[in-house]
């Protein structure tokens, strides 16, 4: 099997991956608007990608097998859905809750 840069290329950042400017054109996925370590890169020669570089790629988003990296670029699998599988399998961080905004108690001096 064969895919194409540019349709892929499309797929990630359709999925909440950003183009980061490298000596490859590097996508890194963002969470929740927070950067991740999950990236892929792409040679700039390159108008298709064969099975091999399908699978280094497929690492790369740390998907487990070909059938999830085909539901990934072939749109069964959302971003969404992807971002959580990364969290449930810990390569992904959640976001912590946001705070609930904290009383400000006035400090009394030695003479207040």
């Amino acid at each position: 099997m064969t895919r194409k840069v540019a349709e892929m290329r499309t797929t990630l950042a359709q999925k909440g991956f950003r183009l980061e400017n490298t000596h490859h054109a590097q996508y890194r996925l963002y969470v929740d608007g927070r950067k991740t370590a999950i990236s892929t890169r792409f040679s700039h020669s390159k108008k298709e990608y064969d099975d091999r570089l399908l699978g280094f790629m497929r690492r790369q988003m740390k998907l487990q097998n070909a059938l999830e990296f085909n539901q990934f670029m072939d749109c069964e699998m959302t971003g969404d859905a992807y971002a959580k599988n990364m969290v449930a399998r810990g390569e992904v961080r959640q976001a912590p809750p946001p705070e609930a905004p904290s009383a400000t108690k006035k400090k009394k001096g030695k003479h207040g």
